[in-house]
């Protein structure tokens, strides 16, 4: 049964029309609450029914009678055989009809492509040249013809000199072999075969001389050098890494200025009395500088978001006068900007001092580097070679060092070099290549036997250090036989380490360690290499200062407003900011970089440089200051220490590859200008070299925008 809903309701009763004064009396009962209710009915019954009001009544309930007659007739037809189904299907036929469209739309792509391809391989092969048969070329060669008399070997018996009996051969006695530096041996080594004798073996060994005629003749026409060396890593797209200064929410900081630019905005300290105090990250990674290195080698421009100022900093920074031995001392330098003239550049810095004890008096380093020729083994090569040639600076005089290249034959290219030998073993391992076979057990097993060649041995402590990128396998029949000969070195006070380069790991390290009684470590860079190597060759940590942090106070009455060069954090909006401390190690520097801009000039102080420690072997902090007076701001860039001039040209050189806001008109071009103009002062540094050669080769580059 149906009926009207209230919509429909509404619609008939708002279709009859109102009695004439029905609203005038209803409103005057509302307005008499005194009435009851049979008055109200008095009332209402005198009201006049409109003209055909009942008449439309009854119609209205015809029409529901017949709405229900008609549900009662349609509920007792019946329903066709199949409607459902056949509605069922309707419902799905959409998909289906969608999915048909989607297999045609297949197929014709396929069968575009097997065409194309079909015309590509028929094009192909019209225009192939016709092949040509191959030809059989004859050599005549006429037998010899002798231009000599022949003389037979033997003419008589008479005239052969009698045959001295070769002498035996030398048996070491158990007793000699402990010192066989005293000991000097005649070996008996048969004469090489001649021709005849090298003949018959290269035919016992598998010579054929109908097919290898060419190699006999030109030898092996391989190349001995790998190209697999010169190829970079892969590069592994990385996650956000947390680095930088967390930016202030002090108000007067530009903030949105950071997160757009990439690059630390011109802070007024006169907006906010807070921005007088800054801290002074300092720095020691060089991540981003290397990374610049390697796209440099490959030909490529660096990626400007990769670049960051700290980094360049410290890879190429200059060190300042060192303190006492296991000290850390604060300094602030000044002077005129290079590049902005209106602006000072002032260099926060900290230099460490050397070590102050040394559990080893004296060590002989055997260095076994393995490095196979693999993508990449070119770079670690040069990062093993950076390290040693840095190593030389914290060796004593009474140090050795020995080094062993891992190849298919182990080969000792330095014996006993001291820190007088630096031109030596730099020369050595600059011929150095990557093997192309390694043999790492044989070069491991060489090491721990070499004699110590060195008169006063007994009063060095022999240190085995192996560098590997971790390709190259020991069998574990092999590995076992090491670790046993690795007690035994180290129950004679022999130490065996590992330092792994790269990202592969070398799967019996930790077990090699253990059985040599040494450490376990990996360098990511020539710096934790080469701590990694003083570690040994001393026998103590090579950190002087743990956990420095460092702020720096302007003075108002001075500074009108400041910048400081690189150490941004904009990774996530600014929220994975860096560490806040770092580990100075032994004769280590380093710095933070500020642009300023100074008022007028006179004297009083211009900035104070307050860093805090933590004294590794004692565990107590310790607290220095540094205090720049307006006296001691030099008066021009060059006349400024070499470690700023070292700073800025290096800040300079990034800001140009990472696009700053700062950087303005200026290219490469300019900035190798002033590396060339002040090339006088800083050519003896190392870092200046790098970054030279950085600028050099990439001013050949065409950038591509």
């Amino acid at each position: 049964m149906t009926s009207d809903s209230d919509p429909q309701l509404d619609e008939h009763l708002r279709a009859a029309p109102l009695p004439d004064g029905m609203l005038a009396r209803l409103r005057r009962i509302a307005d008499e609450p005194q009435w009851d209710e049979a008055r109200i009915d008095t009332e209402l019954q005198q009201v006049e029914m409109p003209a055909g009001f009942t008449q439309r009544l009854r119609e209205l309930g015809s029409d529901l009678a017949a709405d229900h007659q008609q549900d009662v007739v349609l509920n007792q037809v019946e329903i066709p055989w199949g409607l459902q189904a056949r509605l069922k299907n309707i419902a799905a036929a959409r998909p289906v009809f969608y999915g048909r469209r989607l297999a045609v739309a297949a197929l014709l792509l396929l069968t575009l492509n097997l065409v194309q391809g079909a015309l590509l391989t028929g094009a192909a092969w019209v225009g192939r040249p016709p092949a040509q048969a191959l030809q059989r070329v004859v050599v005549d060669s006429q037998p010899l013809n002798l231009t000599a008399r022949f003389t037979p070997i033997f003419e008589s018996t008479a005239a052969l000199p009698a045959v001295t009996p070769r002498p035996a051969p030398v048996r070491l006695s158990p007793d000699l072999v402990h010192d066989a530096t005293q000991v000097s041996l005649a070996v008996w080594e048969p004469d090489p075969p001649g021709p005849a004798g090298t003949l018959f073996r290269e035919l016992a060994a598998g010579f054929h001389p109908e097919s290898d005629l060419l190699a006999t003749r030109y030898g092996l026409l391989t190349s001995p050098y790998s190209s697999a060396v010169d190829l970079p890593d892969l590069e592994v797209a990385s996650t956000p890494q947390p680095r930088g200064m967390e930016p202030p929410l002090t108000p007067g900081f530009d903030r949105r200025f950071l997160l757009k630019n990439w690059t630390h905005p011109v802070v007024v300290p006169a907006l906010n009395r807070k921005l007088l105090d800054s801290p002074a990250p300092f720095s020691t990674g060089s991540d981003s500088f290397e990374a610049a290195e390697r796209q440099m080698q490959q030909g490529r421009w660096p990626d400007p978001r990769q670049v960051r100022v700290e980094d360049f900093l410290a890879a190429t920074s200059v060190g300042l006068d060192a303190p006492a031995a296991g000290r850390l001392k604060p300094q602030l330098n000044a002077a005129p900007g290079l590049f902005r003239p209106s602006a000072h550049a002032l260099y926060a810095s900290v230099q460490a001092g050397p070590q102050s004890t040394r559990q080893t008096p004296a060590a002989h380093l055997t260095l076994v580097i393995d490095i196979s020729a693999a993508p990449g083994a070119a770079q670690r090569l040069q990062m093993v070679r950076e390290a040693v040639a840095e190593l030389f600076q914290y060796m004593n005089g009474r140090d050795r060092l020995s080094i062993l290249l891992v190849e298919d034959e182990p080969r000792m290219i330095i014996e006993g070099a001291s820190r007088l030998n630096a031109s030596e073993v730099h020369f050595a391992l600059a011929q150095a290549e990557p093997a192309v076979s390694p043999d790492l057990s044989a070069g491991l097993h060489r090491a721990l036997l070499t004699a110590d060649p060195i008169e006063e041995q007994h009063t060095l402590a022999k240190r085995v250090l192996l560098v590997t990128d971790g390709r190259s396998q020991i069998a574990p029949a092999l590995s076992d036989k090491l670790c046993e000969l690795m007690r035994l070195s180290a129950e004679a006070e022999g130490e065996t380490h590992i330092v792994t380069i790269g990202s592969r790991e070398f799967p019996t390290a930790a077990k090699l360690c253990q059985a040599g009684g040494g450490n376990l470590s990996a360098a990511r860079n020539a710096r934790d290499l080469r701590y990694a190597m003083l570690r040994v060759v001393t026998g103590d940590s090579p950190v002087i200062a743990a956990e420095v942090t460092a702020q720096i106070h302007f003075n108002p009455q001075r500074v009108i407003a400041y910048r400081m060069l690189g150490h941004e954090s904009v990774a996530l909006g600014g929220l994975l900011s860096g560490e806040a401390s770092v580990e100075i190690r032994a004769l280590e520097s380093a710095g933070v970089l500020f642009e300023v801009w100074l008022r007028g000039d006179g004297e009083g102080q211009v900035a104070r440089l307050e860093t805090h420690w933590r004294d590794p072997q004692t565990g107590e902090s310790q607290t220095a200051t540094a205090v720049l007076r307006a006296s001691q701001v030099a008066t021009e860039f060059a006349k400024g220490p070499p470690a700023l001039q070292q700073a800025v040209l290096s800040a300079q050189v990034a800001e140009v590859l990472r696009d700053s806001p700062f950087a303005g008109e200026r290219d490469l071009t300019n900035v190798r200008a002033a590396l060339h103009e002040h090339e006088s002062q800083l050519r003896f540094y190392p870092g200046y070299e790098r970054l030279r050669q950085l600028v050099d080769r990439l001013s050949t580059f065409r950038r591509m925008r």
